[in-house]
């Protein structure tokens, strides 16, 4: 039996799913829901590192894969700067993306954007949907 026309659909395949999935939301939650804004826009360059924090309703950072308090955030915080010392990259250079739940006190926004600043982390993004 003929293989070549099965390998090539396959091929096909491949091709067509590496095409259209979307890596760039990886890094985004379902439980956050954006603010909608009128001046929101795409995201133009991307950063060469990046740190993304989720703020929930609830007042907790999602950072990965896990939840933490605030008080926390601090050491998490440090330990990241840290470790992109040791990988010889100036926490400058690292953007900050801050997706804050819509129905969050805006309060836990900001204590996040000034510790960042404290941290001597670059420069902050705030993430909102378009209305």
């Amino acid at each position: 039996m003929d293989m070549t026309p099965l390998i090539d659909l396959v091929f096909l395949l491949v091709t067509f799913f590496l095409l259209t999935v979307n890596l760039t939301d990886a890094d985004q939650n379902e439980r956050i829901r954006l603010p909608t804004s009128e001046l929101a826009k795409p995201v133009e360059t991307e950063p060469i590192q990046r740190l993304t924090l989720q703020i929930t309703d609830v007042g907790t950072v999602i950072f990965g894969t896990k939840e933490y308090a605030f008080d926390g955030l601090r050491s998490l915080l440090e330990s990241e700067k840290a470790f992109f010392q040791g990988r010889r990259t100036n926490p400058r250079d690292v953007q900050i993306v801050i997706r804050g739940d819509a129905r969050g006190e805006t309060g836990n926004v900001l204590e996040v954007l000034y510790l960042t600043q404290e941290l001597g982390f670059g420069e902050c993004k705030l993430r909102a949907t378009t209305e």
